[in-house]
């Protein structure tokens, strides 16, 4: 980042949706990291499932809103797993909640597994990977059901599960 210029500050959870407001008039991007699962209760999306180990309620709040703010004021985003899944939802998609229970007999997500994605060459991350698949190392349980209205799916797992958005 600093290679680019760019100054990194880390933003913890704000309460006050007035500081989180100014911030976002401070910050030329935002970079939404990887972390725990969703908690689905707190965005109206069912039950938890007792597997999950979820984001501390606050963060996730704060998570979200940080999120809807940077689309709605067309701040560039890049979100990294719990990241990219955070832009779904802040912009309506649904979650599933635990891979193993919600697509069954589905290639193993978690612990390292090592899989193919097949990237769309017609969207931004094809255009820079320049590869029309890639292997990646999965460490999720959580994933999007399909891209939000509006978005593009740029990669897809071989059976078809939402790996990247944009």
């Amino acid at each position: 980042m600093r290679d680019a210029g760019g100054v990194p500050v880390a933003l913890p959870p704000i309460g006050d949706k007035r500081d989180l407001l100014a911030l976002m008039g401070l910050v030329d991007a935002v970079v939404l990291t990887g972390g725990d699962d969703f908690d689905t209760e707190r965005l109206d999306q069912g039950a938890t499932h007792p597997a999950a180990v979820c984001v501390p309620g606050p963060k996730q709040d704060f998570d979200l809103e940080l999120a809807r703010l940077a689309l709605d004021r067309g701040v560039p985003v890049l979100g990294i797993c719990y990241g990219m899944q955070l832009l779904g939802i802040a912009d309506g998609a649904t979650l599933l909640q635990h891979l193993p229970d919600d697509r069954p007999g589905s290639q193993e997500h978690t612990g390292g597994a090592v899989h193919d994605v097949a990237i769309e060459v017609s969207t931004k991350l094809g255009s820079l990977i320049g590869l029309e698949s890639l292997a990646v190392v999965s460490r999720h349980h959580q994933a999007l059901e399909d891209a939000p209205t509006g978005w593009l799916v740029a990669a897809r797992d071989n059976e078809k599960l939402v790996e990247a958005i944009e």
